[in-house]
């Protein structure tokens, strides 16, 4: 699956902090100037593993706890580059099927986009049994219960208003007939 970096501006920012960390430590050789550069390092690095390595690893991880069945409708929301969707995928055989929903941003500072999430679809091999809709989790297109579970990765903390936070879950809740 392709991947990208999240929120790659605050990666940036904190390899910069990470540049002067290290340049001020250098010059001024104190204790405190040494430990600031190894917490900025750290967090650089905990960051790239985060987003390059650990969330893959938490999504597998908590996909398997949830006794995915193989003729099951799973709704992903926020799909972005499709994460959850083409991990849960692994779990389904056709009639099953994960269907992801996106609003697509052109101004997306992570590149997420329908080509991106169909692409990877399509590497993985899984288009029997995933599908992309273009779609806000604040109406969704789908009748009630439709789905067999509803999931979601760092997508609804991007709906700024509490009160559309309260709807987009209250959508889900709507779709998921295992409630």
């Amino acid at each position: 699956m392709k991947k990208g970096i999240d929120a790659p501006l605050s990666l940036a920012g904190i390899i910069v902090g990470t540049i002067c960390a290290g340049i001020w430590a250098f010059d001024c050789r104190k204790w405190y100037a040494i430990i600031a550069f190894i917490f900025c390092a750290e967090c650089a690095i905990t960051f790239l593993h985060t987003t390059l390595i650990g969330k893959y690893k938490f999504a597998e991880k908590e996909l398997k706890r949830w006794d995915i069945k193989a003729d099951d409708r799973l709704l992903d929301l926020g799909t972005g580059h499709g994460m959850l969707l083409v991990e849960s995928a692994k779990y389904l055989k056709s009639p099953g099927k994960v269907t992801g929903i996106d609003i697509w941003k052109k101004d997306d500072p992570l590149n997420n986009s329908f080509s991106a999430a169909l692409e990877n679809i399509e590497r993985s091999g899984i288009r029997s049994v995933a599908d992309l809709v273009t779609a806000d989790m604040l109406a969704m297109p789908f009748f009630d219960e439709s789905f067999d579970g509803v999931m979601t990765s760092l997508s609804i903390h991007n709906i700024h208003q509490r009160e559309d936070r309260k709807k987009a879950l209250a959508e889900a809740r709507r779709q998921n007939h295992a409630d």
